[in-house]
């Protein structure tokens, strides 16, 4: 890169043709542009791609709630202290939470609909109707002791095509329906406790065409107006069982794919005394 002594352009940044113009403090470089890559993808590099792509729709959902939103920005606790460092964007801390439990093409049951790595809610059964998604679930003792009238129920449904894919586009082959709503006195039982989201047409015409669908539970409590407790179920599939276990094979297979550096670090080992290159 070279260093620009001079210009009468002023103080140019970006690319300009061919050009790349930066600015270390007060002093500018000049450069050739960064060329794409013309080598195609290793299957490794595709499934990391895809798995951020994931992710990134499963964050840009959450966002979409404003409670949930908030939630995410302003609720501590023992874990969401670890992510407390990420200020850029609320996004940015769903996806820095999420990105180990998602994979090349689907979100592990793990995944967190709310900055909380408990699972204390069972869920017991499920039931759609023609307006209606019904969720009965267990709660655990805390939920019980730690009564707190005022809360918001979340529920999100990640719809996708597995393996077989739609297109090679992820807004194609993944979607997300995600439903808020608000109590003021719902009373928690350890089982049997049955709650109700609207759920309008098009979210069944949607699930619909989709051949997997995976559900996440969450639930927040709130003194004040602000959050104080958030209890998640672990997710479960809705439809596509099979399509899920053949996804978590795939994704086995691709991470037991070993790169050239991994195979050169192995012979490596294998022969301390020899060491060769081509540079």
């Amino acid at each position: 890169m070279a260093k620009v002594r001079d210009t009468h352009l002023g103080n140019v940044q970006g690319q300009i043709g061919s050009l790349v113009y930066k600015m270390r403090g007060t002093k500018k470089f000049v450069g050739a542009a960064p060329k794409k890559s013309t080598k195609p993808d290793t299957e490794s590099a595709k499934a990391v791609l895809s798995s951020m792509g994931v992710v990134s729709k499963f964050a840009s959902a959450v966002c979409k709630i404003n409670k949930l939103k908030k939630v995410w920005k302003v609720y501590v606790s023992e874990f969401s202290k670890e992510y407390q460092y990420i200020e850029s964007s609320t996004f940015n801390k769903v996806v820095a939470v999420n990105r180990k439990l998602s994979s090349n093409n689907y979100l592990s049951t793990k995944a967190m609909l709310t900055p909380e790595n408990i699972y204390d809610i069972k869920i017991l059964n499920y039931d759609i109707n023609s307006s209606k998604f019904n969720l009965e679930f267990g709660a655990e003792k805390s939920l019980l002791d730690d009564f707190k009238p005022q809360c918001d129920f979340f529920l999100l449904i990640h719809l996708s095509y597995p393996l077989e894919k739609k297109t090679n586009k992820i807004k194609d082959n993944h979607k997300f329906i995600i439903l808020k709503k608000s109590e003021s006195a719902f009373k928690f039982e350890e089982k049997g406790n049955t709650f109700s989201f609207p759920f309008e047409k098009s979210y069944k015409k949607v699930l619909d065409e989709f051949s997997k669908a995976m559900v996440f539970f969450s639930i927040v409590f709130y003194e004040n107006d602000v959050p104080v407790l958030c209890e998640n179920a672990e997710g479960f599939i809705l439809k596509g069982f099979e399509l899920h276990e053949a996804d978590v094979k795939e994704h086995e297979r691709i991470k037991s794919i070993k790169t050239k550096k991994q195979i050169k670090s192995e012979k490596a080992k294998e022969n301390p005394d020899f060491q060769s290159a081509i540079v």
